[in-house]
C-alpha cells in the first residue's frame, strides 16, 4: 500500500543546501534538481541590465552625458604641430594701431588645441604694399595663446599677415584692406612764386592731404 502510494504521490525532498529541490521516482532516482542559488546568479544581472535600459529610455540624455564625459577625460591633445589664428586682424588704417589684433594659437595633428605656454609666434607681411611695424613677436600664454598687441600697417589696399613658430607649420590671414587715414588738414608743399600782374604764376603753389598726425593722406578724388 505504501509503495502504491509512493508512486502515485512522489515525495519532494525538503531545501537543501543553497535551496536546492528534488524529485523522488518510484525506482528510487532523483531528478529535478535546481540551484536556486544559480538562478539568482543568472537573474540578478538581468534585473540590473533591464533596469539600465529601462532608466536610459526614461532619461534618453542620460546616454549623451556618460558619452561626452568619456569623451573630454579621453581628450588629450598632442605636441603642438601647427600654428593656428585664433582671431584675424581688421580695422586696418594706414600708420595706425590694429582695431582688432591677431591672435595665434597650436593645434596638434588631429587639431586639438595645444595649450602651451612659452611658445614664440612671429607674425610678417606676406602680401601688400604697406609697412609693418610694432611688436612683431608674442608669446603664447597658459592657454597656448599669442596675442599681439601693437601692430600698425603703414600703407593702404588689401593685405595678409603670416604667422609662424618653427618647426611648427605657418599660416596666413585672411585678406583685410588697410584704409587711408582721414584727412583734417591741407599742408603747403610747394608756396607760389614768379608772379606778374595778369600773367601765371611762373611757380605754381601745391598742396596735400594730411592727418591729425600729420602724416600724409594718400587719397585721390
Amino acid at each position: 500500500m505504501n509503495s502504491k502510494r509512493a508512486a502515485l504521490f512522489p515525495r519532494r525532498s525538503a531545501a537543501g543546501v543553497g535551496g536546492a529541490e528534488s524529485r523522488r521516482l518510484p525506482d528510487g532516482r532523483v531528478t529535478g534538481l535546481r540551484h536556486r542559488r544559480s538562478e539568482k546568479l543568472i537573474y540578478r544581472p538581468c534585473g540590473y541590465l533591464l533596469g539600465l535600459l529601462m532608466w536610459c529610455s526614461l532619461f534618453p540624455g542620460a546616454s549623451r552625458v556618460l558619452s561626452a564625459q568619456t569623451t573630454l577625460t579621453n581628450a588629450v591633445a598632442g605636441p603642438p604641430v601647427h600654428v593656428v589664428i585664433v582671431t584675424q586682424p581688421s580695422g586696418a588704417v594706414s600708420g595706425r594701431i590694429l582695431t582688432t589684433q591677431p591672435v595665434a594659437g597650436m593645434v596638434d595633428g588631429l587639431g586639438a588645441v595645444v595649450a602651451q605656454s612659452g611658445v614664440i609666434v612671429t607674425v610678417a607681411k606676406a602680401s601688400g604694399t604697406g609697412t609693418l611695424s610694432g611688436t612683431l613677436t608674442a608669446v603664447t600664454d597658459a592657454a597656448g595663446r599669442a596675442t599681439f598687441t601693437n601692430l600698425v600697417i603703414t600703407g593702404t589696399g588689401p593685405h595678409t599677415l603670416t604667422f609662424s613658430s618653427p618647426p611648427l607649420s605657418s599660416i596666413t590671414s585672411a585678406s583685410f584692406t588697410v584704409a587711408p587715414p582721414a584727412a583734417t588738414q591741407l599742408a603747403m608743399v610747394t608756396q607760389p612764386g614768379g608772379a606778374v600782374s595778369g600773367r601765371a604764376f611762373t611757380t605754381q603753389p601745391s598742396v596735400e592731404l594730411r592727418d591729425a598726425s600729420n602724416a600724409v593722406v594718400l587719397q585721390s578724388g
